[in-house]
């Protein structure tokens, strides 16, 4: 059986839906609900929403009303650890693109948001937008193989931009 949220982690950023997160609208409810802001309500199929709250993941089904469902937490279990984290500043490739290490042990895969927009993780690669380092982000760590005090390195030439102490980021796994 197809696991949505890990189809959504394994797309090439170009492919991926909107991954939304709703941090200063002041909304932080079921995505179902009427009140819900229109961007929420109108989103594509297939947009991923992050309840901030509870850490809960949604995924939007269908075009009609009421079609964002919840993800079983049992199957995720998304981990509040490493979340609203300060940027650091880069101006070059393999810049550490956060001071704060990773907080757990992962064994599966990583999503990592920059301003609640997703990009690709090297998986024991430098070629994508970012990737995970435990020696100064010499050797790139395979997905994996993530361990408590991993840091994350930018590369600003393939994400086409660089990071400033203004984004925030967040690391969203399984723990």
């Amino acid at each position: 059986m197809s696991d949505p949220f890990q189809d959504f982690v394994n797309l090439e950023l170009p492919q991926r839906p909107v991954l939304l997160t709703f941090t200063n609208t002041g909304y932080d409810g079921n995505p179902n609900n009427v009140g819900a802001p229109s961007k929420i309500l109108n989103a594509p199929i297939g947009t991923f929403y992050l309840r901030q709250s509870t850490g809960s993941l949604w995924q939007r089904l269908t075009s009609s009303f009421d079609s964002w469902k919840l993800l079983d937490a049992s199957v995720h279990g998304i981990s509040n650890l490493n979340r609203d984290m300060q940027a650091s500043i880069t101006t070059t490739n393999g810049d550490l693109a956060c001071g704060t290490a990773l907080a757990a042990t992962i064994s599966t895969w990583v999503l990592v948001l920059v301003n609640g927009i997703s990009y690709s993780v090297g998986d024991g690669s430098k070629l994508k937008n970012c990737y995970f380092s435990n020696d100064g982000g010499n050797t790139p760590r395979f997905t994996g193989d993530l361990v408590i005090g991993d840091l994350l390195y930018w590369n600003g030439s393939i994400a086409e931009f660089e990071l400033s102490n203004s984004d925030v980021i967040d690391f969203i796994y399984d723990n």
